[in-house]
């Protein structure tokens, strides 16, 4: 809530600019695995909610259909075999494929932008992008 609310006050004081300095700067004092591993995670809940159709909370071989017309993704995802992938599958699989990490992350900001419309603006969002918090982070003190 802390970044979240210094963000807001560098936006309304110093300008849209200065907010972008702000988070570069954030993003280069964070941890770069953790920071990608926050990211990907909440970036994995909009696009699985965004592909949930039918609200179940898993998604089903045909609710994949128009991403993956083959199925070759779906079997990639459904990790244990069940005839649907949880969010937890679809998160592990972003996180801990072998293929290039640059790839992923572009492909997995590809399909957040794509499934956009489909989704409400995340809660805590400064400018419709996905926020991470300090609470994200599992500081030690």
């Amino acid at each position: 809530q802390e970044f979240l609310d210094m963000g807001r006050q560098v936006l309304e004081s110093r300008g849209s600019a200065a907010l972008a300095r702000y988070t570069q700067y954030l993003t280069r004092m964070a941890p770069s695995q953790e920071f990608r591993k926050i990211s990907i995670t909440k970036k994995c809940k909009r696009i699985h909610k965004g592909l949930d159709r039918d609200g179940s909370g898993f998604l089903e071989r045909a609710e994949l259909r128009e991403l993956d017309r083959r199925g070759r993704i779906f079997d990639q995802l459904d990790q244990d075999q069940n005839g649907h992938v949880t969010l937890e599958e679809l998160t592990n699989y972003f996180l801990h494929t072998k293929k290039d990490t640059n790839m992923i992350d572009a492909f997995v900001c590809h399909l957040e932008k794509v499934l956009q419309p489909r989704l409400p603006p995340p809660d805590a969002d400064l400018l419709s992008r996905t926020c991470i918090l300090k609470s994200d982070f599992k500081l030690q003190q």
